[in-house]
């Protein structure tokens, strides 16, 4: 089961266990067709409680379900909703997806996030919990949005390839419950302005960039908190490629230039 199969990552991962013979089930907060060779659940993560049997006959589930506006309500207490029917379902394997460096900083949603992942971890379902930086996908919302690009100088961000992510879910999905796993990086963190203006050249955007000064993430914002070889925790994160090696190196078309360049992983530490 993916939660959340029909939001950016559930799209990415969802195909992946398919093209590997898995029955998927995907669940969604409304009715709407299921994606190609799936089925749908009704499943509100933000509600008081489950249906019972909401898990029934599910061995994996994948949460990738997230609402940062309502992160405490659906976010926390749904993670620990979505727990009580996998105890109950004898579900075998958990597996999180999460934020790298949710434990560094003092922003809300990265503060509902360590408290989901430590409700994982105590919650007596056999889980893994993989922390990612965003996805290249993350930011293309983020430069669509409104009549402007709103960038914050400070800003950095290590985004990364969000197929290189989903593969790695499939293999946990294979390899089975082993607690928190290696995170999952970007090849370099990249300030948000230059990022904005790559951006502008790639999808030949017509939008003007807008600088709001004032807020000071103090490391790298969504990143990870620090350079990838001083990672949280202490461990070293496998890296990752970005969508066409970053966003400097996509044509003006708007597709990927050749030669992608994932980079070569250093030693993973594991737990």
């Amino acid at each position: 089961m993916v939660t959340g199969g029909r939001g950016l990552v559930g799209r990415l991962v969802t195909p992946l266990p398919l093209a590997a013979r898995h029955e998927v089930t995907v669940t969604s907060r409304r009715r709407r067709p299921a994606p190609a060779g799936t089925s749908l659940r009704m499943l509100d993560l933000g509600g008081d409680r489950l249906p019972g049997g909401a898990l029934a006959g599910i061995d994996v589930v994948v949460h990738a379900a997230i609402n940062p506006v309502r992160a405490r309500a659906v976010d926390v207490r749904g993670i620990g909703l979505l727990l009580a029917e996998a105890r109950s379902a004898d579900v075998a394997h958990l597996i999180y997806l999460s934020i790298v460096g949710v434990d560094e900083h003092p922003f809300p949603y990265y503060r509902a996030e360590a408290a989901a992942e430590a409700t994982v971890e105590t919650g007596g379902t056999p889980h893994s919990i993989l922390r990612a930086t965003p996805f290249h996908e993350f930011l293309d919302r983020i430069f669509r949005t409104g009549p402007f690009i709103t960038v914050f100088p400070g800003f950095e961000f290590q985004v990364i390839d969000g197929e290189v992510v989903a593969d790695r879910v499939v293999e946990l999905v294979a390899d089975g419950p082993q607690g928190r796993v290696s995170d999952l990086s970007g090849p370099r963190a990249e300030p948000m302005e230059g990022m904005a203006r790559s951006w502008k050249v790639a999808t030949g955007s017509p939008k003007s960039i807008v600088r709001v000064p004032g807020l000071r993430p103090g490391r790298p914002l969504l990143s990870g908190g620090s350079p990838p070889h001083r990672q949280p925790g202490g461990r070293n994160p496998q890296l990752g490629r970005v969508a066409g090696g970053d966003l400097s190196e996509m044509n003006p078309a708007g597709t990927a230039a050749a030669n992608p360049g994932r980079a070569v992983p250093p030693q993973v530490a594991r737990r």
